[in-house]
């Protein structure tokens, strides 16, 4: 019935997300209609590369934004906007830690990923097909962190029923950002465009990520408490970042000799050496962040715990 309120109600909320056109939607549109003007084999190689990126952001980003939103939903509803930020933050924060080492993988070991996954078994996907799409994985893997953390902070606007904000922001930044990926295609090609992509995303996660603690606060001043002592999605982003950052770097160093030692491209080789490039990326990247402080590794770290000694009891 057009009178029941619960059915307007669903209307209004869910019209934007239909309607919308935001960002995280037409961004691959826009790579697309770009990677026309470009030569044969570089859309394929974006979306090779695409394609291998959405792994990690669905086993961390997706899974932590279907986790965490039942709980953060029942908390707004029972009026406890403080302690539903505090869930939501701290989701965030744990899956940048997860995301992160995901980028520096795929990074330093993206030759390995790529050609296990295409061109092991295919005589039609070469070593340089491989090697091109490794090369654009780099550029679009600076913003994995951001279309991971999108799948969480979205999702704390719903818990709000705050559903126009976001698709008014992403859809502003769309608009805003289409000249970027012109312009980088023209003088840098298909990595242009994956740069272009992954400015776009980080762009509108930090804004969005702005406007959100925003929204909380205001709705905890509204109940008499405010967000003020907690910590918020971004506390130790910069700290994580460094740490990737050098993991990459040193991984890069290291390189060479892996390739060195193992120089082939048969199966034992491949997956050797980009096993090999993971765990040492990976090693680094979490020395690094215990050097800098960041706690929500060694939360991650007994959380996996927990949870593994569940299962196995």
């Amino acid at each position: 019935s057009w009178r029941s309120e619960d059915l307007r109600r669903y209307l209004v909320l869910s019209l934007p997300i239909m309607l919308g056109f935001s960002i995280v939607v037409v961004d691959e549109w826009i790579v697309k209609n770009q990677a026309s003007y470009l030569a044969a084999g570089a859309l394929s190689y974006l979306q090779y590369g695409r394609t291998l990126m959405k792994v990690p952001i669905g086993v961390f980003g997706m899974a932590t934004g279907v986790a965490s939103y039942p709980t953060v939903s029942r908390m707004v509803a029972a009026g406890d906007v403080v302690e539903a930020y505090r869930v939501l933050a701290r989701a965030v924060r744990l899956m940048l830690v997860a995301i992160l080492a995901a980028q520096v993988c795929l990074t330093i070991a993206g030759f390995e990923a790529v050609y296990v996954v295409w061109g092991l078994f295919s005589s039609r996907f070469t070593v340089a097909d491989a090697e091109a799409t490794a090369g654009v994985l780099v550029f679009l893997s600076l913003g994995l962190g951001g279309w991971a953390a999108q799948t969480v902070i979205g999702r704390g606007f719903y818990a709000l029923g705050a559903t126009w904000l976001p698709t008014l922001v992403g859809s502003a930044i769309t608009v805003a950002m289409i000249p970027l990926y012109v312009l980088l295609r023209q003088y840098h090609g298909a990595d242009g465009l994956a740069v272009a992509s992954s400015i776009a995303i980080l762009v509108y996660v930090f804004l969005l990520g702005y406007l959100q603690r925003r929204r909380f606060d205001r709705e905890a001043r509204d109940r008499g408490t405010s967000l003020a002592g907690v910590p918020g999605m971004l506390s130790a982003t910069w700290r994580l970042a460094v740490a990737a950052a050098v993991a990459i770097a040193l991984g890069l160093a290291i390189r060479q000799g892996l390739v060195a030692l193992l120089p082939g491209i048969d199966a034992a080789s491949i997956l050797l050496r980009g096993s090999l490039r993971g765990a040492a990326g990976i090693a680094i990247y979490a020395a690094v962040a215990q050097l800098l402080g960041v706690r929500e590794l060694g939360d991650l770290a007994a959380l996996l715990t927990r949870r593994l000694r569940r299962r196995r009891g």
